[in-house]
């Protein structure tokens, strides 16, 4: 069945226009011209609506407006925002509120489809997660069977580590192997005690249930920041958080680690990153950065494992790809989830979910 793209705009011929780049992709193309429409044509649509496409500035209810609207009748719905005039606050205003992109007018039909694309992707992750969801309530053998899956992985990697060790060490003893490869070994190194590590734990967990350490996520981001900023003094990262304490649950050496990785590879891409903590019924992580932003074959399948973000090895930065993979697995771990977008006037953001500890979920309400 063809995925079905609700495009919401008061301008038809802008309407027009989007709707038959969508349609040269495989799609089928609903149409509405405001955010009451929009809301009638999902609840009533057979088949469901996959994907909405919403412009921001509309004269009945802005596209956030709309998109916050969706939002408690179909939470999980992706949903991207599009408009000839953006900034870095409405950009996160609008991440913040669930829109897996922020698309800035004019645009190419390549970032048309790589809007789709993306929008299609979390769509399937979104049904995966809720099969596995499926899967982990039947608990009993099916616990079992993926406890053993997870060891005969991590007795398979063991073993892949150390014969990658093995030759790490003999290229190591060559004369004529270039600096540059020598500089990436304990990269390398690193990233694969960090996957396995993770890997230990995710057998864990299922049977386990959540770690009960309650983290205080502002402090936790103080910490992040100091440190990067200490590793790249030049870099420029500002933070803003709430008054209020925001507390979660899980593992605080976890989740520094996935918080960390995240603003790293930001410094990597732009000496100024904003890191900045909301609460909006989940914790909300927002970094953005001023490089270039994510390339458009990262933006499509961003959490395969070899896939990196960062530049290549000439420009004097590399990486192996492994980073986001296991920051998406810590934050799964804790009921949580990451996205990245390019933001429409430059530069890149990385959002951060996670469900509030229930103590602080109490006190809220």
């Amino acid at each position: 069945m063809q995925p079905q793209v609700l495009i919401v705009d008061d301008n038809p011929q802008h309407r027009l226009l989007l709707g038959a780049q969508v349609r040269m992709l495989g799609c089928a193309v609903l149409q509405a011209t405001g955010g009451s429409e929009a809301l009638d044509v999902i609840e009533r649509r057979t088949p469901p609506v996959d994907l909405v496409i919403t412009d921001v500035w509309m004269p009945e209810m802005s596209g956030i407006e709309l998109l916050k609207a969706i939002r408690t009748r179909v939470p999980e719905m992706p949903i991207a925002l599009i408009s000839a005039a953006a900034d870095l606050e409405s950009s996160l205003e609008a991440i913040n509120a669930g829109a897996y992109a922020y698309l800035k007018k004019p645009f190419s039909q390549n970032d048309v489809r790589d809007l789709i694309g993306r929008g299609l992707t979390r769509l399937n992750e979104l049904r995966a997660a809720r099969m596995l969801t499926q899967i982990d309530a039947i608990g009993g053998e099916s616990h079992a069977v993926i406890s053993d899956l997870l060891t005969g992985l991590r007795h398979e990697l063991s073993n892949i580590t150390q014969a990658i060790r093995l030759n790490l060490d003999s290229m190591k003893e060559q004369e004529r192997i270039p600096n540059t490869i020598h500089e990436n070994f304990s990269d390398l190194e690193t990233s694969l005690d960090d996957l396995l590590s993770v890997l230990a734990r995710v057998k864990e967990f299922p049977a386990a249930g959540e770690t009960n350490q309650r983290i205080d996520m502002g402090d936790l981001l103080e910490r992040v920041v100091e440190d990067i900023q200490r590793l790249a003094p030049r870099a420029r990262v500002t933070f803003r958080a709430p008054a209020e304490t925001v507390l979660v649950t899980g593992s605080e050496r976890d989740l520094y680690r996935a918080v960390f990785n995240v603003v790293r590879n930001a410094v990597e891409a732009s000496p100024k990153v904003q890191v900045s903590l909301a609460v909006n019924g989940t914790v909300l992580i927002s970094v953005a950065d001023q490089g270039q932003g994510f390339p458009r074959e990262v933006l499509a399948r961003p959490f395969t494992p070899g896939l990196t973000t960062k530049a290549p090895p000439q420009s004097g930065a590399h990486g192996k790809g492994w980073g986001l993979f296991i920051t998406r697995t810590i934050l799964a771990l804790h009921k949580g989830e990451i996205s990245l977008a390019n933001l429409p006037e430059g530069g890149a953001l990385a959002t951060i979910r996670l469900p509030l500890a229930a103590r602080h979920m109490a006190a809220a309400g």
